[in-house]
This record gives structure tokens, C-alpha cells and sequence, in this order.
């Protein structure tokens, strides 16, 4: 039987992917913008050339694999120094979808908390939100707090372990979570393998305004949306 009612969701915390969910790469990777970033500011705080910088870098860490902020005191950097090179390059990077937006600012005022899960570092989950108005290099007033996908689990987010891992670490329930993304594997299989039952899926090309699939997984052609679906456990 076709449903012809909109699905009701309910819990206190939101899991929200960040790529293609909230924001959408424009053009070259802000990862990879964000790296030739980085070896330009060590090159100049160093008073070394970009191969030695890059030397440097490596001896560190693998800034393609992984979370760079750790490093950055080690290689006379601080956060803010990076940011401020780094984040005025991110408008030719990223683009920001206004309908997720829209539903992160509401959420956040009828008082669920919200959390990234993202493959992202906390570097960049904050870059990409600071691009849509949702964050600064200090954190988001928005989320209850932002971390990246290594952060959670060594692998970051491949498959449940790391949704368990989420849950531990923001001491939610699977029972109250919602998980919001847009890739059918990593955002609603895996979370849903980890015992995250309630997942929204963003297809904005669908032609209908929702449907569900036979995982119970509902997909929605905006997030704007969200705030018909999900309902905390106090509003009834």
C-alpha cells in the first residue's frame, strides 16, 4: 500500500552527513586546497621552500589521510594561522545547499542535538560549515559539537563501527538518534547496521516529495522537510 502521510520520526539527537548533505564541492577539492594551503604557510613560517615544507609536512603526518591539526603546533602553526589563509578559498570550493541550512537552524532551535558525521577532519567539517553560516574556526553554535571522522574511529566513517563509536562518544541512544545523509551505504545502511533504525535520506532530483524504502530509510527531495518529520519524544 502507497503511504500518503508523512513518516514520523522521533529522538533527541541528529547524526547530519556534511558532503553533499549540507555542502557540495563547486570546484577543486577544498581538501586538497587546504593542503597546498598548508605547505605555503609552513614554506613562509619556516623560511623554507614548498619541497622542504612539504618534507616537513610529511614527517608529521599524511595530510590526505589525516587530521592535520593535531600537527600544526609541530610545525609552527597554529589553527587560526591556517584558518585565516584557508578559509577565504573555500567560496571557490564550496557550495551550500539552503534547504539544509534552513532545517540545521531549526532543529537546532527546538532544541535537538546535533552532531556531524562526516569522513571530513574537524578542520575541514568546520571550514565547509563556516561556508554555509553554521560555524567558525571556534565551533558551531549550532552542533553540540564538531569532530571529525578519524576523530571517532582510527578508520573514520566506513561502515557502522564508526556510527557506534558516535553514539558512544556523544552518549546518545540508537533508539533516540536520527541519522541524516545521502549516500545509501554510508549513511543508511551503516547506521542502520549499528542499530540506527530512523535515517533520512536528501535526493534532490526525486520527483516525488518523499518515499520510503523497504529498509524503512526515507528519502526526502528537501531538508526542509525534516522539520515534519522528526518530533523530540517530549512533543508527543
Amino acid at each position: 500500500m502507497t503511504e500518503t502521510h508523512l513518516p514520523r520520526f522521533h529522538g533527541d539527537t541528529i547524526l547530519l552527513d556534511i558532503d553533499e548533505t549540507v555542502t557540495r564541492s563547486t570546484g577543486r577539492s577544498a581538501g586538497e586546497v587546504t593542503i597546498d594551503a598548508l605547505y605555503a604557510v609552513v614554506a613562509q613560517v619556516q623560511g623554507v621552500d614548498v619541497e622542504e615544507a612539504v618534507r616537513l609536512v610529511a614527517a608529521r603526518c599524511d595530510p590526505h589521510l589525516e587530521s592535520i591539526e593535531p600537527h600544526l603546533g609541530a610545525l609552527g602553526l597554529s589553527t587560526r594561522m591556517l584558518w585565516d589563509v584557508v578559509r577565504p578559498m573555500m567560496a571557490s570550493c564550496v557550495g551550500v545547499h539552503d534547504d539544509a541550512v534552513d532545517a540545521v537552524r531549526a532543529l537546532h532551535a527546538r532544541g535537538f542535538r546535533l552532531y556531524p558525521a562526516t569522513t571530513n577532519s574537524r578542520f575541514m567539517a568546520l571550514l565547509k560549515l563556516s561556508v554555509a553560516g553554521l560555524g567558525d574556526v571556534d565551533g558551531s553554535e549550532h552542533f553540540n559539537d564538531v569532530f571529525g571522522g578519524s576523530e571517532v574511529v582510527a578508520e573514520g566513517k566506513t561502515g557502522p563501527a564508526f556510527y557506534h563509536a558516535v553514539l558512544e562518544r556523544t552518549g546518545s541512544r540508537a533508539q533516540q538518534t536520527i541519522h541524516v545523509g545521502d549516500d545509501p551505504q554510508l549513511d543508511a545502511l551503516a547506521a542502520q547496521q549499528a542499530g540506527i533504525d530512523q535515517v533520512v535520506l536528501v535526493n534532490r532530483d526525486l520527483e516525488m516529495p518523499w518515499s520510503r524504502a523497504d529498509t524503512g530509510a526515507v528519502t526526502v527531495r528537501s531538508l526542509r522537510t525534516l522539520a515534519d518529520i522528526v518530533d523530540q519524544p517530549e512533543d508527543g
